[in-house]
């Protein structure tokens, strides 16, 4: 029997001995084989039998079986190609600009479905000239004010008197600063007809030409998204408000003429004063609430009574408070001493206008009474 375990031994011996070497062989071939395939699998199974002759008078045969199967992978990893992000066109980022804080307001008057009807059409004439900076207005249709269309409505096409009319013209165009070149305008003329009424929307005089639209869009658009990004970087509704706020503050300066007093016009009055960097207290409330707006953030435009000022209210976690970033931006550095404030600080020496007849203010949230208290 030792006889024969010995045999049995050397018989395993030299069967591994044939399965490495033959293996090392297959080895050699793949890695000189060259290819371009992302995955490659061998597999090589060697199997060896090996009989000893009887070694007794009895007829007796030892088989030994040796089957080893071995496969070896080789595994390249293709890195797929990264998704590039198309930029944001001109036209998605006014839509994201966009607010209806006063829409559903409307919807709450007598009239309210109808004034949503203007509401909806001042939207879709608004964007589309937004779009189209290949058009001047400079020979358009003017209104009976002698001002440039870029839309007159028909006479009596919203069945609606020019209150109601003129009352979501002002909510929408409060809503949406982004809107810069348009000012809905309500026109009641005497013709030999009768006294018509119908609405339009003008186009302001500084932004008939529409090269010079595409040049201010352009920035507007180049501002709002970096200090939107930089905003974003807050961990909460406070810090990334209180972040756009410095952003807006940090990006203009209150605009002022050769001879030191303000300077008013189409530019510093809007949020496309942001293309020079000047702007008056309605352009920086303005600006804040078309960042916030495009940061899906919640801001009102709010205008002053007893003096000409323009501030903002901000919604932080279900509650308002006032927000003045002009009156922040009269030092060097960003003060906050206007910064979500509540009425009973802020209506100091700040007084909401509610002008009649139209009461657009209405519509403005209940800010609380004490300062936002940070935790």
């Amino acid at each position: 029997m030792s006889t024969k375990k010995n045999q049995r031994t050397a018989a395993c011996a030299l069967a591994v001995m044939i399965s490495v070497s033959m293996l090392a062989g297959c080895a050699d071939s793949s890695s000189s084989d060259s290819t371009s395939k992302a995955e490659t699998s061998l597999s090589t199974s060697v199997t060896t039998v090996t009989e000893t002759p009887a070694v007794s008078s009895q007829s007796e045969t030892v088989t030994t079986t040796t089957s080893e199967t071995v496969t070896t992978t080789v595994t390249e990893t293709v890195s797929e190609p990264e998704t590039v992000k198309e930029p944001e066109s001109s036209l998605e980022f006014a839509k994201k600009c966009c607010s209806s804080n006063n829409y559903e307001y409307l919807g709450t008057l007598e009239n309210g479905d109808k004034m949503q009807k203007v509401y909806d059409a001042l939207k879709e004439v608004c964007l589309d000239a937004w779009e189209h900076t290949d058009r001047d207005y400079d020979d358009a249709e003017t209104n009976s004010h002698d001002e440039y269309c870029c839309k007159i409505f028909d006479d009596g096409e919203f069945d609606l008197g020019p209150r109601d009319l003129a009352l979501a013209g002002a909510m929408f165009e409060r809503d949406n600063p982004i809107f810069y070149f348009a000012v809905p305008t309500v026109c009641a003329p005497i013709t030999e007809n009768g006294e018509q009424i119908y609405l339009s929307v003008a186009i302001g005089d500084d932004f008939l030409k529409g090269s010079f639209r595409a040049e201010i869009q352009k920035v507007i658009q180049e501002k709002v998204t970096a200090i939107s990004g930089t905003a974003s970087a807050g961990k909460s509704p406070y810090e990334r408000e209180r972040l756009a706020y410095d952003g807006v503050v940090q990006a203009v300066e209150y605009a002022y003429d050769e001879d030191g007093e303000e300077l008013e016009n189409g530019l510093t009055s809007t949020a496309a004063g942001v293309y020079n960097g000047e702007l008056i207290c309605e352009g920086y409330a303005k600006l804040y609430k078309t960042v916030l707006d495009y940061m899906d953030l919640p801001c009102w435009f709010v205008e002053g009574k007893e003096i000409e000022h323009a501030w903002n209210i901000i919604g932080i976690d279900g509650k308002y408070y006032y927000a003045d970033a002009t009156w922040d931006d009269a030092y060097v550095e960003t003060t906050y001493n206007y910064f979500a404030k509540g009425s009973q600080v802020f209506n100091e020496d700040h007084c909401t206008d509610i002008p009649e007849p139209f009461k657009y203010m209405n519509g403005l949230p209940k800010v609380e009474e004490d300062n936002y208290e940070k935790d």
